[in-house]
């Protein structure tokens, strides 16, 4: 049978156990301190410095309690502000670069470039800078979205296609020749309806209506 010393330093090691698990949170800190605080309270001959003592372990548990709570906070808070901020600029850089792309593709299919260099500059600077984009925005897009995106680049490297073809055309008539007509053949229709899936899904996640709802509060 196990006597009252024997299960003193039990209890004892028990006590110091959730004591030291308690001290991870805040809310532990507390309840730790005010416990301590009361034992000191209770204690036999209490006199004004064990009032104070007890004063002074449960001012300084929630005086730490509150300052980790504030060191997580602002480590949440610049995390957070960070995260929205690579967001916010990756998906407003892929949405200038598929709007500019776009744009130059639908000049350059009604008058392509004279040269390779011409269409270079003019066309496929405009590629290069959306792949860039969209490698940064891609962190940021759900399937659908994607789904979206992606079907506006097939349709704009076609389109960019039938732009080097013309080209070619223009350049080297016997290399035309080896290009299938199918291939160089500018997709107009899909051209002009299919970006606008993508570019619809870019405003949404740059202006989402809990966003806009916000700025109705306000403007109220």
């Amino acid at each position: 049978m196990t006597g009252r010393g024997g299960r003193f330093p039990a209890a004892l090691a028990s006590a110091r156990t959730y004591a030291s698990k308690a001290l991870e949170s805040p809310a532990g800190m507390i309840v730790v301190g005010a416990l301590a605080a009361t034992v000191l309270l209770l204690l036999p001959g209490r006199n004004s410095v064990a009032s104070g003592g007890a004063i002074a372990v449960l001012t300084l548990s929630v005086t730490q309690a509150f300052d980790i709570l504030r060191r997580r906070s602002e480590e949440r808070r610049w995390h957070a502000d960070r995260f929205l901020e690579h967001k916010i600029n990756s998906l407003r850089t892929l949405y200038g670069a598929i709007t500019d792309w776009h744009r130059q593709l639908n000049v350059s299919g009604n008058f392509p470039p004279d040269t390779l260099e011409e269409f270079g500059t003019r066309v496929s600077a405009k590629e290069d800078a959306y792949n860039a984009a969209f490698a940064q925005a891609a962190l940021y897009l759900e399937q659908d979205d994607l789904k979206a995106i992606d079907d506006a680049y097939g349709v704009h490297r076609r389109a960019s296609f039938a732009i080097f073809a013309a080209v070619v055309a223009k350049t080297n008539p016997e290399r035309r020749r080896k290009i299938p007509e199918a291939m160089a053949e500018f997709p107009w229709v899909e051209f002009v309806s299919t970006p606008d899936a993508a570019t619809a899904c870019l405003k949404r996640l740059l202006n989402p209506r809990s966003l806009r709802e916000l700025d109705q509060r306000l403007g109220t």
